[in-house]
């Protein structure tokens, strides 16, 4: 019978192609099938396949299943090497779980996850991880949506396997560390009830037990207590397995035969859970640097450790798995600045620290014996951290050592355990270092390593090479924040435990001045009491009297001090507090001073006069006086080392007692060498800009780049007006404030501040000689030469800039901003400084014999005098000066008449010796010919001719009068010759401009204590003019004169002997004295300072006087208009300060519209006005019942000499300055700071008069601004708005004079509403010059009435001492030295003292007429405040009151009438406003000492200066050339300027990390135990119901909250009522680090409770740290610093300041900002990679993702975001969306000439990446992806293909008879596409999951690929939702359970269900063109196949069984429902199906 066979050899599925040319051997269909061939043979069979087994269900032990119902597997990989299973079980609610299938068949719980809330896992139902690998027993993974992550199996299989329910997936998976638990500190709980023989028991609390918590100990009934662990009796370990309310359930039952009782306690040992930092790939990095200390070296230590050397120390953590954090933050360079031993034994100081022979700064040289390493275990540190590596790194190198291993099991080494730098801290750990030993050096990489970028997700990952890759990763942050700072810099809290220095003197804390407390000794007192004394002061007996003994008046209280320390230097600041009891009058002063042997010393260092102010009085009464005071300069000769230290407290008619004296010093000195003895301190150089930054991290490190504001850059001048001294001298400290808020989505945990300075190197030089070249180089160029060791020659280069810092044989800081250009450098001396002045000769005017006058200078017309007109030729006596003088030939021979010689280094000088033995040099003049006259004749003269004539000066000094020489003076003669070579060895030569500051500050002197020479270069005859200081309440000069007075005057010493000044308003004289005769007590009238001016003219040549003086008002500008009455703030009265600004017209009095009562009688002008600016209304209210002017407010005069105190400085000082007239802005003359000395110097009557008095009459009040010849802009006097900026233009038009439509009259025809002192134009343009334009720019036609140009020179030097004559140009050249770093001495000033000047103010001053109005108090009517009547603008609204409509009075010639007396007035104003003796020219001088200080200030013949005995003040310079070339022991310091500023954008780090949110374990990283705390801007924590005068320390933190802690001792309870709780809700607290650096916060609005005592202890700040968008206050201080300083100006940054030597850094830890906006990056096509792993070495750098290195790679983006790694031999292969790429691994590709790559050997670990052909990607399917071998498969469903990648590149294996039904497919929606492989069958399984389980959808469906016949074999019936191969078996997981494959008999079986069919459906196409008939379907193989269908184009039918015959199977072909068929019906032409061929299992 013909036979048609179909033998299945191809085995495959052709779903494609038309049924007629299916190939036989393929099949239309099949499910559960598989198709076995063999090799050429044209055999093929059907299978069924075999089912899958869900192996060992149970767990080990077989009483608990693993994994119940619900869960889904997300993921599995297999670990072939180990022949073990691990894939990631989740379910909904959030548990996860990674389990482990071993060969065996065990399954073991690797990670249970029981979180439900930020789950640690992290699984999702429905999302497939598709990234992981497994390297060595680390199991890393990635999701794409959290962070990578990884676990050691081990560790975790061990964590997630104790006790009997381990297996459950119940209990989390627990922290072990080497094979054992981590614990955490014990729990006790307390019982609820007594129990016995039970496994449950109930607590009061659980706290945080835990389930798996173990049971260590319970107390039992009895008092004993049961041992759960040790106690043999214990058949099994207890675990907590429940936990249920307060009732915790237990594994075992307990106390089979005891009990408990109601409150024992239970004792369990917590576990520590893991958590997501224990498991991720980044590892958290300590945020903390080490606290060290420093154990100094003795200074006799030559070989201290680290001695040249800047070393920095950090550590870093190593984890259990073997990975390193990143380091810590470096501490700064630990550097002890202590100065040693000299060569001869002596020790260093600052002046000695540079010396000519050890020209370098032994003070830059490491004195340490060991440092003590501390706090290296935190609170916060992760707890499988198993070591701790000390890391150490030298300034000079990259490279980062580690010093020292800690290991925490290391019981041989305590480090780990021990306490940390506060004992009380919950940081632990210490470490001394006690040599440079180093353990080994780490890679230079990790000096590059800030922190590890390892992506915060990333959707793939592969390990190749032995690296951890992701791909397609997220990096950065967006948060779309913008920080900004507000930066600056203080001074630096010198109290640094860190660096210890050691201060002048010791602290006085809290010692009560008895007799009994050491070292005090009371002297003055009650000698009976032996605590707290009380002095008693009898007013009525003049004494202070105790029994027998009188105490002097002078004394209330004596207290001595011994010398065993004394009290601080000038600068320390102390505080000083006593009570004043049952006070009844009179003053207290305090003084502290420097005694000699019991006498009143000479200098007081510290003063001060108790404000009595407000003090209560009578008998009880009790007046608590606290002050603060800085010790003053002691100017005298008394050595600071002994000083006594008498301590004073003084009185003037004093009655009452003295009690409780208490002396602190509360702050260092704050002057050169204030801070430290031995050394230097750290500091942040002067001088330099600086910009700092902030960086944000997230809680694993990751940090942002650096952000930075335009506030946050600063720059450090030279000097700050606020301190004594410059900067430099100061140890300086930044500090930044936050003015944004954090960000805001809670990513960052912590920030940091980064500093940016770009300056290049600079060096420090020793100078210790200055040479003045001879004089012809001088007349070339005024220049010095600068002497420096050759060793310093490399620092210095022509053009180079440096500046001098220390000054010449002293320790002070030069106190002028300097800088020099280098002219030239030489390495040998230079021609100008080779020669010296060798002696031929002098004579003296007082040796008879050679007396000059008469005896060596005889012919007065060729005298050596300017008034000589011989040009600059004089003759001196040949004989006499041979013969008596003894001098040395001029001329060799001296025979021949008229004989001469030309010179080339003969000088002539002459210098002359005061009465103060002070010697006065001339300047050298050159002689250019000697001629001799007549040398053997009667009259030998040589004619000697100079270069230049004698100068001013030099001839003043040189000749009384004419050609009269001066006593004491001597001329002499020199030559110049070429010095000793030998002097100049060994040094170069630098060459500078000389300046004045150059010839003051490093002249040389002789011997210590000796005057240099001096020049002197200007002089001025001075007197000193006083007014009577106010002694009285209520008087006033204008009406008491004898009795008034100046107020509030801050003068320093005693007034003149001569008394007060002299001048009445009359001017009478003494006739028989010729001294005018003492009359007012304040010099306020015209007629006073008229006569004053005369006899200053008459007297002393001289209009400059020391002012102690009235002062009517203060010129504030140019114009008239633009001065006031009210120069200082408190002024008379202070109007100003009393303005209430409104904008409410309604407040406008009613009358404001009318010339009412109010401006009737300008006399009585009342004390309101209004001032209308714009649209501003300003009420100047001075009390409608007239203001009382309060004394202690009024300044009406200068202080002449002042130490500055809070009257000068402060927002409210009284002796402020105003800048202007109109505003409340004050001018910074005396500096900020209080303690600074001022001597105000003026020049009386500047200029000339301004107007002669002539004034056309009658005067029209109407014309009078035309006639003020130089008195201009005067502007507006109006009586009704009184202009408080004197412009005629904030005037409504109506009340300008001719201005407006209306009247300018009021209805009485009487009064003008407004007197125009200043022409106005069309426009109401005030012209302010003499100009043809405005101010606006327009021109004017018509010239400006009142603008006389005549006077217009007059005007504008109103105010020019020179002007108009200034002869000789004394005036002149003496106000040019009044500049800042000149020197002055008074003449007659016996002591010679100098003064400095520090800086110059000027100020413009009236005498006796304002301009405008001034007040006083009127004490006829109880001190109201009155108009004075001194005013122009008095006497013009005066005399407009008595004109009539012409603008005229009536009356005004009329003798004796009101209108004449009014016409006068105004004449007689204007001419005295404009009189020179109206102005003088205040010179206010800061000085750099008191002249007061000295008893013996300057007197002349023995007399004081005063205001009839003048005195010269001289301005001098040194002789420098007398001086120059001697070589200095105490050498000058120079500092170089940097060459280069290196703008790089890079910060360093300059600070800790700094938590956002406080918790238990960040709260210490804010503030540490052991911090120094100040409460900030709230006295009354301090100076409350006590003063706490200690310092007070954060010492605990609360156990419960976080946020709570306590100080000792605390701050005040109470106010100071005793009564009244301090509210310390919000206030700003600061916490102080050793180091210098601070951090500020708030404390909370709800303080924690505590009971009520002194002190309050419990505070508890804010959770987060607060930012500072509106206060400056909430800042931080950084301990950054780059230099240290000593105190002198010397700032040093490298060792020993030698060239080339070590420096200090800007920091280690380096970043910058961005150039585009920072926010979260997607890397779709980026890779990035870790470091290497190599178990067998113990390396592990899979976590190290270091950014300075090139670790990242990114892919054409064209190819589509990555999905997939797979690593192929060399190649890392990228699954990217639209394209496969290869990336060489550790390879680059090169290209022969052919195209063809051939691969090459490179460092690259990623090289060139080139995609495969095919235009082929993974789309987003990488769950798809399975491999076997090299081989991968993967689907493409964006273009509908499924691919093979194999060694031959892609294969789109869909088009193998599927690619149509697989482009139907793809278009499907499907929750995933999931491929597995399957080895054993070599089979791609590929699951279209459709949400089968998830959504219940029935169409998800697998279908297989075999490699074995290249083709799509069957569709199969199980979904999977993971699939793995392993040792040549196959796996697939469902519903989290693992089931193998192939490995029973039960076919068709999957995942436990019920049995499916297998099915094929093939086609019958065999000669397609016969027609055939059909009569039976047989097939060879098993029984139970049955044919559901068979179908031809013409019928369908059915074989219902098979029959067996013949070894077959066959049956006859029936029609359908079973009933008989036509076979010969049952044909075909072409295509016979049988279809649904169905095995029946």
């Amino acid at each position: 019978m013909p036979e048609i066979k179909n033998t299945f050899t191809q085995g495959k599925m052709n779903k494609d192609l038309d049924e007629r040319i299916i190939p036989n051997g393929q099949y239309r269909d099949a499910l559960n099938v598989q198709v076995s061939t063999s090799d050429d043979s044209d055999i093929g069979a059907v299978q069924n396949i075999l089912g899958n087994t869900l192996f060992n269900e149970n767990s080990v032990s077989g009483d608990t299943e693993v994994v119940g119902g619900g869960w889904e597997c997300v993921g599995s990989i297999a670990d072939e090497k180990k022949n073990t299973l691990y894939y990631f079980i989740t379910r909904d609610g959030g548990r996860c779980a990674i389990l482990e299938y071993a060969e065996n068949g065990d399954i073991t719980p690797v990670f249970v996850d029981t979180t439900t809330d930020n789950s640690v896992l992290g699984f999702e139902v429905g999302s497939i991880i598709t990234g992981i690998n497994i390297i060595g027993d680390l199991l890393f993974w990635t999701d794409g949506k959290g962070e990578p992550k990884k676990i050691n199996i081990e560790r975790s299989k061990q964590g997630s396997n104790f006790g009997p329910t381990s297996s459950s997936l119940g209990i989390h998976t627990q922290l072990v560390v080497g094979g054992e638990r981590v614990f955490k500190n014990p729990e006790e709980l307390t019982t609820t009830s007594g129990g016995s023989n039970s496994d449950t028991i109930t607590f009061n609390s659980v706290g945080d037990l835990k389930v798996g918590d173990q049971l260590m100990t319970l107390t039992v009934t009895g008092g004993g207590i049961w041992d759960f662990i040790n106690d043999p009796a214990t058949p099994n370990l207890i675990y907590v397995t429940d936990i249920t309310g307060n009732t915790v359930t237990l594994s075992d039952t307990i106390f089979s035969s005891g009990t408990w009782d109601t409150g024992s306690i239970a004792v369990f040992h917590g576990h520590v859970d893991v958590s997501e930092e224990h498991i991720t790939v980044i590892r958290k990095n300590p945020k903390k640097p080490l606290n060290y200390k420093i154990n100094s070296a003795d200074p006799s230590n030559k070989n201290p450790l680290f001695k040249k050397i800047f070393p920095r120390f950090s550590y870093r953590y190593r984890y259990a798995d073997g990975e390193y954090s990143t380091y810590a933050p470096f501490t700064k360079v630990v550097f002890n600045s202590k100065y040693p031993l000299d060569q001869e034994g002596e020790t260093h100081d600052a002046k000695s620290a540079y010396t000519d022979k050890e020209p370098y700064n032994v003070g830059m040289i490491n004195m340490i014996d060991s440092i003590e390493l501390f706090d290296f275990v935190s609170p916060d540190m992760p707890e499988d951290v198993v070591q701790i590596d000390l890391l150490y790194k030298q300034e000079d190198s990259p490279v980062i050592y580690v010093m020292e291993v800690l290991r925490a099991n290391d019981n041989s080494n305590t480090s780990w355990q021990s306490l940390g730098y506060s004992p009380s801290s919950s940081y632990k750990g210490s470490f001394t270092v006690k040599s440079e030993n180093i353990y080994a050096a780490l890679p230079e990489n990790q000096l590059l390593r800030h922190w590890d970028n390892v992506p915060k997700n990333a959707k793939a990952q592969e390990i190749s090479g032995n690296r951890l890759i992701y791909g397609n990763y997220t990096q950065n942050y967006t948060d779309n924040f913008f920080p900004k700072l507000s930066s600056n810099y203080t001074v630096r809290n010198v109290h640094e435990t860190t660096f210890q220095p050691e201060l002048y003197g010791n602290l006085i804390s809290n010692y009560d001045f008895d007799n009994s407390s050491s070292p005090w000794t009371l002297q003055y007192g009650d000698p009976n009491e032996t605590a707290d004394p009380e002095v008693w002061w009898d007013q009525t007996n003049g004494w202070v009297t105790y029994g027998s003994t009188n105490y002097p008046v002078t004394s209330l209280y004596k207290m001595i001090y011994d010398n065993s320390g004394g009290w601080g230097p000038e600068g320390t600041t102390y505080e000083i507090s006593f009570d004043v009891k049952d006070y009844d009058q009179g003053t207290v002063r305090v003084r502290i001073h420097n005694g000699y042997s019991g006498i009143l010393p000479k200098g007081a260092f510290l003063k001060h006069t108790v404000d009595n102010t407000g003090w209560s009085t009578g008998s009880g009464s009790v007046n608590h006086v606290s002050f603060q005071k800085t010790l003053t300069t002691t100017n005298n000769s008394g050595n600071n080392e002994s000083w006594n230290g008498y301590f004073w407290i003084q009185s003037d008619n004093f009655q009452g007692s003295i009690d409780n004296v208490v002396v602190t010093q509360v702050s260092t000195p704050e002057d050169n060498n204030i801070y430290i003895r031995e050394g230097g301190l750290p500091s942040v150089k002067s001088q330099r800009n600086y910009q700092l930054g902030i960086v944000y991290g997230d809680k694993y490190g990751r940090e942002t780049p650096v952000f930075t504001s335009s506030n946050s850059s600063l720059v450090i001048p030279f000097d700050d007006v606020n301190l004594v001294n410059p900067l430099a001298s100061y140890p300086l400290q930044l500090k930044t404030s936050i003015k944004s808020n954090h960000p805001g989505d809670g990513w960052a945990e912590y920030y940091k501040f980064y500093v940016k300075e770009t300056s290049g190197e600079y060096y420090n030089l020793v100078m210790d000689t200055l040479y003045t070249p001879t004089i012809d180089e001088l007349k070339k160029e005024d220049h010095v030469w600068l002497s420096f060791p050759s060793s310093e020659r490399n620092k210095i280069s022509k053009d180079d800039y440096i500046i001098l810092k220390r000054r010449i044989d002293s320790d002070n800081q030069i106190s002028e901003d300097n800088k020099f250009r280098v002219l030239d450098v030489k390495n040998e001396a230079p021609d100008a400084i080779k020669y010296k002045f060798v002696h031929m000769g002098e004579a003296s005017k007082d040796d008879v014999a050679t007396n000059l006058n008469t005896n060596l200078f005889k012919d007065n017309a060729w005298m050596p005098s300017k008034n000589n007109t011989k040009d600059n030729t004089f003759k001196m006596r040949i004989d006499t000066w041979s013969n008596t003088v003894g001098g040395n030939k001029l001329i060799d021979g001296e025979v021949v008449d008229h004989q001469s010689e030309t010179f080339s280094g003969l000088y002539y000088s002459f210098f002359k010796t005061n009465s103060a033995n002070d010697v006065q040099y001339s300047e050298k003049y050159k002689i250019t010919q000697v001629e001799l006259l007549d040398p053997t004749g009667s009259s030998p003269n040589y004619k000697i001719s100079l270069d230049r004539a004698i100068t001013d000066v030099d001839d003043a000094m040189c000749f009384s009068s004419g050609t009269t020489f001066h006593d004491k003076t001597t001329v002499k003669f020199e030559k110049k010759i070429l010095k000793d070579m030998e002097s100049f060895s060994g040094r170069f030569f630098v060459k500078i401009l000389a300046s004045s500051l150059i010839k003051s500050e490093l002249t040389v002197t002789e011997t210590a204590g000796e005057l240099i020479n001096y020049v002197v270069d200007a002089s001025q005859n001075i007197y000193w003019h006083t007014d009577v200081n106010n002694t009285t309440d209520n008087k006033d000069y204008e009406t008491d004169t004898q009795n008034g007075g100046l107020f509030n005057q801050v003068y320093n010493g005693t007034y003149p002997s001569d008394g007060f000044q002299t001048f009445d308003a009359h001017g009478a004289t003494n006739s028989t004295t010729g001294v005018l005769e003492q009359g007012l007590n304040v010099t306020w009238t015209h007629s006073a300072w008229k006569n004053l001016e005369s006899y200053m003219d008459t007297n002393g040549s001289t209009r400059f006087f020391i002012d102690n003086m009235y002062v009517s008002g203060v010129q504030h500008g140019q114009y008239a208009r633009e001065s006031t009455h009210m120069g200082f703030y408190g002024g008379e009265p202070n109007v100003i300060s009393d303005i209430d600004f409104h904008c409410d017209v309604s407040q406008v009095p009613s009358n404001r519209d009318t010339a009412g009562s109010y401006w009737q009688d300008p006399t009585t002008l009342a004390a309101m006005s209004w001032e209308k600016e714009d649209n501003l209304l300003i009420w100047a209210n001075h009390n409608n019942s007239g203001a009382s002017l309060p004394n202690t407010n009024r300044i009406n005069g200068l202080d002449g000499m002042t130490t500055t105190t809070d009257m000068h400085v402060g927002q409210n000082g009284l002796r402020r300055w105003r800048t202007s007239n109109f505003d409340n802005n004050l001018d910074d003359v005396y500096g900020g700071a209080i303690g600074k000395h001022f001597l105000h110097i003026s020049f009386l009557g500047p200029g000339v008069d301004l107007h002669d008095g002539n004034l056309t009459e009658p005067i029209n009040i109407n014309n009078l601004h035309a006639e003020l010849q130089g008195i201009y802009g005067g502007g507006v006097f109006t009586s009704l708005y009184q202009s408080l900026y004197g412009y005629a233009h904030y005037l409504s038009p109506e009340y300008k004079v001719g201005g407006g439509p209306s009247s300018p009259y009021n209805s009485a025809g009487t009064n003008p509403t407004a007197i125009l002192m200043e022409k106005v134009d069309g426009s109401g343009t005030t012209h302010q010059h003499f100009s043809s334009v405005d101010q606006n720019g327009n021109n004017c036609s018509i010239p400006i009435s009142g603008y006389d140009p005549a006077y217009q020179e007059a005007h504008e030097k109103q105010w020019d001492p020179t002007y108009p004559t200034d002869p000789g140009n004394k005036i002149a050249d003496f106000i040019n030295k009044l500049k800042a770093g000149r020197k002055f001495r008074f003449n007659g000033d016996p002591s010679g003292t100098l003064y400095k000047i520090k800086s110059v103010k000027t100020k413009k001053v009236y005498n006796h007429t304002d301009w405008k109005f001034s007040y006083n108090s009127d004490p006829t009517s109880n001190n109201n405040l009155r108009p004075s009547g001194k005013a122009v603008e008095f006497a013009a609204l005066g005399y407009s009151s008595r004109c009539d409509a012409t603008g005229q009075a009536p009356n005004w010639d009329s003798t004796g009438h009101e209108d004449e007396m009014w016409h006068d007035r105004l004449k007689n104003r204007i001419k005295s406003f404009g009189e020179t003796n109206n102005r003088r020219l205040v010179y206010i001088l800061e000085l750099d000492e008191d002249p007061s200080l000295s008893s013996d200030f300057p007197i002349i013949d023995g007399v004081n200066i005063n205001s009839v005995t003048y005195d010269a003040i001289e301005f001098i310079e040194p002789d420098a050339q007398l001086s120059a070339g001697k070589v200095s022991q105490v050498p000058a310091i120079w500092e170089t300027e940097p060459k280069d500023n290196v703008d790089l954008d890079i910060y360093y780090e300059a600070s800790q990390a700094y938590p956002i949110n406080i918790t238990k374990k960040t709260r210490e990283l804010f503030a540490q135990v052991g911090n120094r705390v100040e409460i900030l801007d709230l006295p009354s924590a301090r100076q409350g119901d006590i003063n706490i005068l200690e310092n007070v320390f954060l010492t605990s933190y609360d156990s419960a909250e976080a946020t709570e802690f306590t100080l000792s001792p605390g701050f005040n309870y109470y106010e100071d009522d005793g009564s009244t709780p301090v509210d310390y809700s919000n206030a700003k607290i600061r916490f102080f680090n050793d180091d210098g650096s601070y951090i500020t916060t708030l404390l909370d609005s709800t303080p924690p409770s505590e009971t009520a005592g002194v002190y309050k202890t419990k505070f508890k700040m804010v959770s987060s740290t607060p930012t500072a968008s509106n206060d400056n206050d909430i800042e931080v201080g950084l301990n950054w610093y780059n230099c240290f300083m000593f105190g002198n100006g010397v700032e040093s940054d490298r060792i020993r300041d030698d060239f080339n030597s070590m420096t200090i850094s800007n920091g280690v830890r380096a970043s910058s900002t961005l150039d585009r906006p920072y926010e979260e990056e997607h890397r779709e096509n980026g890779l990035i990679y870790s470091g290497l792993y190599n178990s067998t070495s113990g390396i592990n750098d899979l976590n190290q993702f270091i950014m300075a290195e090139k670790i990242t790679k990114d892919l054409n983006p064209t190819y589509g975001s990555i999905q997939k790694l797979f690593s192929r031999r060399v190649s890392l292969i990228a699954f990217c969306e639209d394209r496969i790429v290869g990336v060489t691994a550790n390879k680059n590709a090169l290209y022969n000439a052919d195209g063809n790559p051939q691969l090459v050997s490179t460092n690259a670990v990623l090289g060139d990446a080139n995609p495969f052909v095919g235009d082929y990607g993974i789309s987003k399917n990488p769950e798809s992806f399975a491999k076997d071998s090299y081989r991968a498969y993967f689907t493409d469903k964006q273009r509908g293909a499924i691919l093979r990648l194999s060694m031959d590149g892609l294969t789109p294996i869909s088009n193998a008879g599927m690619s149509d039904w697989f482009k139907d497919e793809f278009k499907r929606d499907h929750f995933n596409i999931i491929g597995s492989y399957d080895t054993r069958k070599s089979d791609y399984n590929l699951t279209f999951d459709r949400g089968s389980k998830t959504y219940g959808v029935t169409d998800s469906q697998t279908v297989t690929y075999s490699e074995d016949v290249k083709g799509w074999v069957s569709f199969k019936s199980f979904i999977q939702e993971s699939g793995v191969s392993m040792g040549g078996d196959y796996y697939t997981f469902y519903e989290g359970k693992c089931w193998k494959h192939h490995d029973n008999n039960n076919r068709n079986i999957f995942y436990g269900d019920s049995i499916t069919d297998s099915s094929i459906t093939f086609i019958f196409n065999e000669s397609p063109s016969v027609v055939k008939n059909f009569n039976t379907l047989n097939y060879d193989g098993d029984e139970d196949w049955v044919c559901s269908s068979i179908f031809t184009d013409q019928q369908s039918g059915t074989v219902t069984g098979f029959i067996e015959k013949e070894g077959k199977w066959f049956n006859y072909i029936k029609g359908d429902n079973n009933a008989p068929l036509d076979t010969s019906a049952f044909n075909f032409q072409g295509i016979g199906t049988a279809d649904t061929i169905i095995y029946n299992v």
